[in-house]
């Protein structure tokens, strides 16, 4: 059980990290850990950069990289970091725009931040929407939303590339054609990458061939009535554990077997009334803590704590928060919560960041 013991307004963001505190202020002020870093951060929070003990983030002429473990920020120029992984001491980030090919692109290169410098300048041709570090020698990136690429950052050099162009979203939606939404990880030889449409693709790192991709999924995790469309498939806050992915969302906690891609359903609210929808959730060893509404309402209003060992759920809040003069509406709960020892943050879209504290049994 959690309790509530504070409430601060004026929020734009948190982000909790290795022990650090990162708070972003609706005044524009970013403050790290109580100390002010830098006033009119031009970005929202949740898209600071963090690699190892180092964050990054852009103010409205300039980059910066803030050392967590020391306090020191440093001035790095305009450019864009990508994510890498936590063993090296590298990123991939665009820099300096270029006019190539009837439009403006930017450079592409390797940067060292430990050493604070730029150590390797690639030239593609096309741009990075994101990278993502494979291992020391490999990057992939996509590009215009649908096409894959594998980079030497030996040579620079294309290695493979796959089009994933023509696959469908489902009738009624925004757009028309299916994107790539994320790249979920790497087990073992296989890229997992999820598209709009709410398919899995499993690439082969090496070939780049298609090694596997679903469809259907939604009708093996909504297995038939009284729960029929309790779940739904959004892969944006899955992960990759024991080779498998997990997934918590509407209803029902589910994994998909990367090998043999069969579902296995771990757990489902089956009340006909009150049942929790999870909407956004984060995941740790034991527990998944999550926002999200009762009987699959849209507006997230509860936040509630899933044990992961016990496949139960052990705490349910609903915040049902007020009117907002300011808003003309109820603020909702559409950050996943976020965990500090025995704290939980809880953002709401007014601004105001609840802090709750788990009572000792």
């Amino acid at each position: 059980m959690y309790k509530s013991i504070h409430t601060q307004k004026g929020i734009k963001g948190v982000r909790l990290v290795n022990g650090s505190k990162i708070f972003g202020y609706t005044n524009g002020d970013l403050i790290i850990n109580s100390k002010k870093i830098q006033a009119n951060v031009d970005t929202v929070i949740e898209s600071l950069k963090i690699f190892a003990s180092y964050l990054f983030f852009d103010s409205f002429d300039n980059s910066y990289m803030y050392d967590l473990s020391n306090g020191k920020l440093y001035s790095i120029g305009t450019f864009r970091a990508y994510p890498s992984s936590l063993e090296r001491n590298e990123i991939i980030c665009t820099y300096d725009s270029v006019y190539y090919n009837k439009k403006f692109s930017w450079k592409t290169g390797l940067y060292n931040y430990e050493e604070n410098r730029l150590i390797k300048e690639y030239f593609f041709l096309r741009d990075i929407s994101i990278a993502y570090f494979l291992n020391k020698e490999v990057v992939i990136t996509w590009q215009n939303m649908v096409l894959l690429n594998s980079i030497s950052l030996l040579t620079g050099e294309y290695e493979w590339e796959l089009d994933l162009s023509g696959r469908k979203n489902p009738e009624g939606s925004r757009e028309e054609n299916a994107q790539i939404e994320q790249l979920v990880g790497v087990w073992q030889n296989q890229l997992i990458i999820t598209l709009s449409n709410g398919e899995l693709v499993s690439v082969d790192t090496q070939t780049g061939n298609i090694l596997w991709e679903t469809q259907q999924l939604g009708t093996q995790i909504n297995q038939g009535p009284p729960y029929q469309w309790r779940g739904h498939l959004s892969f944006n806050g899955c992960h990759i554990e024991n080779g498998k992915l997990y997934e918590m969302v509407g209803s029902v906690y589910y994994c998909i077997d990367l090998i043999t891609q069969a579902v296995e359903i771990l757990w489902q609210d089956q009340r006909t009334e009150e049942y929790v929808t999870v909407q956004h959730r984060t995941y740790t060893e034991d527990y998944i803590y999550f926002t999200g509404s009762f009987n699959g309402t849209f507006q997230p209003h509860i936040v509630g704590v899933f044990n992961r060992k016990t496949l139960s759920l052990e705490w349910v809040e609903d915040m049902s928060l007020p009117i907002l003069p300011s808003m003309g509406y109820p603020p909702s709960l559409n950050q996943a919560p976020q965990v500090d020892g025995d704290k939980l943050y809880v953002l709401d879209s007014g601004g105001t960041l609840h802090i709750f504290e788990k009572e000792n049994d």
